[in-house]
């Protein structure tokens, strides 16, 4: 049998090729998904606005609107004075404020958290608010959503034009009012 001497400028071609392959690997993996984009303004006076909108990340203004892209999950609308915190690619809390969310269906099951409850989308356009208080409405524009107050697993369905109130341990279901809300 004959063989062929091995090149060796072929095999150091190789492992070059394989090692920057594996730090690109790393990097992507290792390098933090940015959950969200400021896409349009209006008359927004900012308090808070990280550069990049990662895990964590907490958006205060105190007046105006501000829409973000939640990259493949939808798009939020949040009006001032307001605080929110996007702690994962499906998942914020709303802290004060209004917000208005349009998910789409790669973002089925967004979660919004706030003081006294959780809403968790399930097809839909939906709006929420906590007032001072940390009293929360949830009014369903489009779609279905469900409401759950903190320290229980009992969940409401709410459908379109329907609301509710969160507070005190307990949801009471109301009609929505869509105009008070921009969407």
């Amino acid at each position: 049998t004959s063989r062929k001497p091995i090149v060796w400028w072929r095999l150091t071609a190789l492992s070059g090729a394989i090692a920057a392959s594996l730090a690109i690997l790393v990097w992507v993996i290792t390098v933090p998904a940015t959950l969200a984009s400021v896409t349009r303004t209006a008359s927004v006076v900012w308090q808070q606005l990280p550069k990049t909108i990662l895990a964590d990340s907490t958006i205060a203004l105190s007046g105006g609107l501000a829409e973000f892209d939640l990259h493949g999950h939808g798009q939020l609308i949040i009006e001032g004075p307001a605080e929110l915190t996007f702690i994962a690619a499906d998942r914020a809390r709303l802290t004060r404020g209004r917000i208005a969310l349009h998910v789409t269906p790669a973002g089925r099951g967004y979660t919004i958290d706030t003081p006294d409850g959780q809403i968790v989308d399930i097809s839909t356009h939906f709006a929420v608010s906590v007032d001072g208080n940390g009293t929360t409405e949830a009014h369903v524009i489009d779609g279905a959503i469900t409401a759950r107050a903190n320290n229980t697993s009992d969940a409401i369905l709410l459908a379109q034009d329907d609301a509710a109130l969160v507070h005190g341990g307990q949801v009471k279901k109301l009609t929505a009012n869509l105009g008070a809300f921009y969407t």
